[in-house]
């Protein structure tokens, strides 16, 4: 006989009956009971069977810690009292100081030695700008590759997680790779950086020794931005920018706040230094325009004789009022009716709208208006202690166009060309 039948002999196996509920082997669920050979003869303790034992009670600290963590709820119904305002002002005003404090700190330990090795890789790669990272550091490395795309430099965002499932196919040999991790210590930035490093590969697991396979990324640099300098990451970097050790501002030092806006600041200066410095064209505003087509900032940095209205039919000084009045019917676009009035060389005079013939319709005159009278004659009587006209060249870009208006409180201005020649009106 099997020795463990033998062993069953004399005991009692419980039978289970073909009942309408699931329970079974003395009450307890079928499902949950972990049977084993040797328990058949003999019930079991409930804590037996699912291990079950009393929990050690925590540390007075730690049981109060959880009891705020779970009163959020009626947090919300907390009303903010003025002292309480004040407070809250006071420990915002703190946070700021702090990471101005950071960032000072950042200044002052920047040292020619790292950082200009480091820029001198990103001017000098011929590829993109790949900015990665997990967290926290990768929303921040977002941000810097959208600053240098925007200044001209082909660059964009890999994610640490998808590129170890197929995005390293986006790497180059002629591309930079710039890594932000405060710790230094990501597995998935580590993994990135052997491969890069590695010049060759093998094709899969269950290849042979000898068949190996030249790596696509053999030539790609690898940048770190850290706030570790000699993590298990900096072996594998071509360049080091430090931010050095630096505490949040987060009362528990834990919410990634100074280490962030370090990055960022860092980030910036980067791209700043390869754009006004770097770039061979020095600063071009120009060149910023061409990548913000669009959007308010996109209409701020293109030129005026771009977003213009055109002037219209022009009235000359000797034509008369009858003239320019039907001009003004003609030229009837927006709130106002405008003309905009030259002399003899078609260059600019200044601007008649209806207003200006209310004016002298309505206001007093010595001697009766005829609607033959010269332009000149009218445009004499004009009361402009109150309007400004100003002409602008029409190469001028729109934001500084909004400045000046806005400076002089003006609504028009005349668009004018090198010869001062009126092409267009632009409105506030």
């Amino acid at each position: 006989m099997h020795p463990k039948l033998a062993a069953l002999q004399g005991g009692r196996i419980p039978q289970i009956q073909d009942q309408s509920t699931p329970m079974a082997l003395d009450g307890y669920p079928r499902n949950s009971v972990p049977v084993r050979m040797d328990s058949f003869s003999r019930r079991q303790p409930r804590n037996d069977y699912f291990g079950v034992h009393p929990a050690p009670t925590p540390p007075e600290s730690v049981a109060a810690d959880d009891t705020k963590s779970e009163s959020l709820e009626g947090d919300l119904e907390t009303d903010i009292t003025p002292i309480l305002a004040e407070s809250i002002i006071s420990r915002a005003r703190d946070i700021l100081n702090t990471q101005a404090q950071s960032l000072s700190t950042l200044s002052a330990i920047l040292e020619m030695d790292t950082f200009i090795p480091f820029i001198r890789i990103m001017h000098q790669c011929h590829g993109h700008l790949i900015l990665t990272g997990i967290g926290k550091s990768g929303l921040i490395a977002q941000k810097i590759s959208a600053t240098l795309a925007s200044t001209g430099r082909p660059s964009f965002f890999l994610h640490s997680a998808e590129a170890l499932h197929g995005d390293m196919g986006r790497i180059t040999r002629r591309d930079v790779v710039i890594a932000l991790s405060n710790s230094g210590e990501g597995p998935e930035l580590t993994q990135i950086a052997k491969t890069l490093k590695s010049s060759t590969f093998h094709v899969d697991d269950s290849s042979s020794d000898d068949e190996y396979i030249d790596s696509p990324f053999c030539g790609a640099k690898f940048l770190l931005i850290t706030g570790n300098p000699r993590s298990s990451l900096s072996r594998y970097a071509d360049a080091i920018l430090s931010i050095g050790e630096m505490a949040e501002a987060c009362g528990f030092n834990v919410v990634p706040t100074n280490t962030t806006t370090a990055m960022l600041a860092l980030g910036d200066a980067l791209s700043l230094c390869l754009f006004e410095l770097l770039s061979g064209r020095r600063y071009s505003i120009k060149t910023f325009a061409n990548f913000h087509p669009g959007g308010s900032l996109g209409k701020k940095l293109v030129r005026v004789q771009h977003v213009m209205t055109p002037c219209g039919s022009l009235v000359q000084i000797n034509d008369t009022l009858r003239h320019a009045i039907s001009m003004l019917e003609s030229n009837a676009s927006g709130k106002h009716s405008t003309v905009v009035i030259v002399d003899d060389s078609y260059r600019f005079v200044r601007l008649f709208s209806d207003r200006h013939l209310r004016q002298i319709l309505l206001g007093p005159s010595p001697e009766p208006i005829s609607l033959d009278s010269p332009v000149r004659e009218i445009i004499a009587i004009l009361d402009d202690s109150q309007t400004e006209f100003c002409t602008i060249n029409q190469k001028v870009l729109v934001g500084d166009a909004h400045r000046l208006m806005e400076s002089h409180k003006l609504e028009t201005l005349v668009v004018v060309d090198e010869r001062q020649f009126p092409i267009g009106i632009l409105n506030m």
